[in-house]
Formats: C-alpha cells, structure tokens, sequence
C-alpha cells in the first residue's frame, strides 16, 4: 500500500514547495517542511521555524502538483486493512474509478472541491484545479458530490 502522505511531504521537501497549511483552529500558514515523523510536521515560515502535530493539521495544499500517483493508492483485491473501514475504501475506490467531482468538507468550515486521486490510512488526496490538496481524515467532516444538483 502507498503511504500518500508520506510521499506527499518527502517531495514538498525536497522540493522545497510553498505550502498552504490549514489547522483545525481555522488558522492558515504559508510554508516550507523542514522534516517530518510520524507525529510532527517542522516547518519553515516566514516568522520563523515552528514544530505543528499533525493532529491540529485539517490538509495541506500546493498550487502545483506534489506527487504523481502512477496506480491507484488502492487496488481491488489488495488485502485491505482490518482496522479501517470497507465501506470507506468501497466509497473512496468508487470516487477514484469513476473520477467523480468531490467536495470535501472539513471540521474547520472549508470546503474543497476536485476529483479524489487516492488516499491511506489517515488522508485523502485531491486534485484541485493545477495542484494538490492532502486533506487528513481526522479534520474531515463529510464527502459528497462536488456538483449542484437542481
């Protein structure tokens, strides 16, 4: 299984890429990763360095894209992890595969609009217009059709 998130901020840092951080408080960044565990995202601001738990992260977004997923994150038939739910990776396949207009809305009252390229265990990456947004699922609140409907 691909760690998206892990090749999400590996690239933005070797890259060096501007990204536009938004926390769960609502408050917005606009910076560089400097290093990354499991727990932690260190950044580079224009104020400085600052260390932000990925817990208080909602998504991440860059104007151009990160990461080129050549397959999708998830097959069918690839052993799928027990602990995460079948319904949420029946859903999330369905949106890849049919490459279905998506609006993820998150717990700090934005909403994203793009066509789902795949997602793991704890985010969900979009594509929005030119670049990219890795959205965590612990800051989403709902998923749905990223269209009107009349």
């Amino acid at each position: 299984m691909i760690n998206i998130e892990e090749d999400f901020l590996g690239r933005a840092k070797e890259g060096s890429l501007r990204l536009r951080v938004c926390l769960s408080n609502g408050e917005r960044l606009t910076c560089t990763v400097s290093d990354f565990d499991r727990y932690d995202i260190c950044m580079q601001s224009d104020s400085g360095k600052l260390t932000i738990s990925k817990k208080d992260v909602s998504s991440m977004s860059s104007a151009q894209p990160v990461i080129e997923l050549t397959q999708p994150a998830e097959t069918e038939g690839e052993p799928r992890n027990t602990s995460r739910s079948r319904v949420q990776d029946e859903f999330l396949d369905r949106y890849i595969k049919e490459k279905t207009l998506a609006l993820l809305t998150m717990s700090n009252g934005e909403s994203h609009r793009g066509v789902i390229n795949g997602y793991d265990g704890f985010t969900v990456l979009l594509k929005a217009g030119q670049g990219q947004l890795l959205a965590y699922k612990h800051g989403l609140i709902e998923i749905g059709p990223g269209y009107r409907r009349s």
